[in-house]
Order: C-alpha cells, then structure tokens, then sequence
C-alpha cells in the first residue's frame, strides 16, 4: 500500500511536468478514453527501468459540478515494478477533460483548495458500507461516504477535523463509514495512532476520530506520545490527578474526561 502511494506520488509528479498547463488532445477520431490512455503512456516513462507499464484503463467518469463542461476520469495504471521485489500493482489516478484540453487539477483561486482532492469514484461495492465501521448515522441515510485516512497524514488533519464536526452536526443527511490507513514508512507514529484508535473504539469512546484529528499536536513522529503536551493540557484544564506510571506506553491518570482517559491509559 505505501509503495503504491509512492508510485502515484512519482507519476503524479511526471503528469504535472507534462500539464503546466492543460494540454490539447489530438485530432485523431477516438473515444476519450483511448484519448486519455494514449495521453498517460505519453507522459509516464519507465524511470530508468524500474518499473513498465502493463495496462492503463477508464475505470469512469463523472460530471463536475463546478466547472459545466468538464467531467473527471478515473484512470488505473497497472505497474509492474522491475526491481528488487519484482511484483504487480495498481496505481489510481484522476484527469480532467472537457473533450479538448486535458488538466491534471483545479484550485479555487482564494483557497487554492484542491479539486481533485474533493471528488471520489462513486462506490458501486456495497460490501465497503459495513456497520463495523460506521461512525455517524444508521446506515440508512440516502447518502453515505467512505473516509480511508492516516491520522497523521497532513491534508487529513487539515480536512477530517471540520468535515468529521459538519457530519456529526446535521444527523439523518450522511452516513459516514470510516477505514484506518496508516502508513506506518511515511508516518512512523501512524500504526500506534491507528490501533489506539480501535481500542478506544471498542472501549466505547464517542467520536474517537474526531477527536484523534483535533488533538494531532499529542503524538510524535517517534511512535508514541508527546507527553509534555498531554500533562500540560491536562493540568491547564485541571483535570490532571496522577495514579501511577510505569512505562511510556503504560501511562494510567485519572481525569473527568473519558476522552483523555483512553490514551493515557491503553
């Protein structure tokens, strides 16, 4: 899974190269997606062999809202990688096209937001929507959303804090379902966060993501806690009564706050 995040960073990288700005198509009668696989194999070379492409496809495509007469494509690029551990992968990438010129991306000129960050493949795998990882809502809301984050991946903390709280404010809209994806050789700390999260879970503490990404500053790259962060927010809010400590990891205080509660004493 990281070496194929890595992947798409590295051929995402090449693609923008290419897309300073939008490109024009050619005029050769095919489809847009014969168009739009002929232009990826147009950008993306083997980097010194280390990996051939073995097939790009059109997985779809859908309207965007914002800009009339664009439409985004999902592309999947099957990589076979030439060395080291020699094996098959798949990358995913997204294009915009309003059947003329193609772009790798939008930004909204105030915000400098991301459209393609925005939009997601419709899910046509019911299986994804499982109760186990429901977060918010019945799972009968007409609309439902799949979050598949790292806690301590930069654009998710950034996003999840503000999109986790608009959810939970308007109940009854949207189910969301949420996914763990920590990827531990980018984010050494993420698999830590990651399982603290689970047991916090299943110990029943409520809106456990949200508040894993609104309190980010409390873990270190390391693997573990920021300590000094954690007692002084602790003692400012006067909550810190201190009952024993035994090692890093097995830290145990009690507070009035159940949230506090759960990662200082897993």
């Amino acid at each position: 899974m990281v070496k194929s995040s890595m992947l798409r960073l590295l051929i995402g990288g090449l693609i923008t190269g290419s897309l300073v700005f939008a490109s024009g198509f050619d005029k050769a009668p095919k489809s847009i997606d014969d168009k739009i696989t002929n232009f990826f194999l147009s950008v993306i070379d083997g980097r010194d062999g280390a990996f051939r492409i073995k097939e790009i496809s059109v997985r779809g495509n859908k309207d965007v809202k914002d800009i009339p007469g664009w439409k985004v494509y999902f592309v999947d690029i099957k990589i076979e990688m030439l060395r080291g551990k020699k094996e098959d992968m798949t990358v995913h990438e997204k294009v915009f096209t309003n059947g003329k010129y193609i772009a790798k991306d939008f930004l909204d000129i105030d915000s400098h937001t991301s459209l393609k960050n925005l939009i997601s493949v419709d899910i046509k795998d019911n299986s994804i929507y499982n109760k186990k990882h429901l977060i918010y809502g019945s799972g009968n809301e007409s609309h439902k959303l799949v979050a598949i984050s790292d806690p301590l991946c930069p654009f998710c903390q950034d996003f999840m804090p503000g999109f986790l709280e608009a959810i939970k404010k308007h109940p009854g809209k949207v189910a969301l379902y949420y996914y763990h994806l920590p990827l531990g050789r980018i984010h050494p700390a993420s698999p830590t966060v990651s399982r603290l999260m689970l047991v916090a879970k299943k110990k029943g503490v409520a809106d456990v993501e949200l508040y894993t990404y609104k309190n980010k500053d409390y873990f270190n790259e390391n693997g573990g806690f920021d300590y000094v962060k954690i007692l002084q927010r602790l003692r400012d809010e006067g909550l810190l009564e201190l009952k024993k400590r035994s090692s890093p990891l097995k830290v145990a205080f009690t507070t009035k706050q159940k949230n506090f509660q759960i990662f200082l004493k897993i």
